[in-house]
């Protein structure tokens, strides 16, 4: 998967394993939160610019 961003948290599953467009869930963590910053979202969903960080997207922010 090219460009994965910094908040994949997975690590049983290597971005690299994993295709752009995969329906397989993954767990991320935002990286401009500290508190309830990690959410469970599809890779394609990820890939395809939604299911960004709930806090970020609560707030108004830009999200990881």
């Amino acid at each position: 998967m090219a460009k994965v961003p910094k908040a994949w948290r997975e690590k049983p599953i290597s971005p690299d394993t994993v295709a752009r467009m995969s329906d397989v869930e993954v767990w991320w963590v935002c990286t401009r939160h500290t508190e309830n910053a990690e959410w469970l979202a599809r890779v394609s969903a990820r890939a395809n610019g939604h299911n960004g960080c709930p806090e970020c997207s609560r707030s108004g922010s830009n999200t990881t």
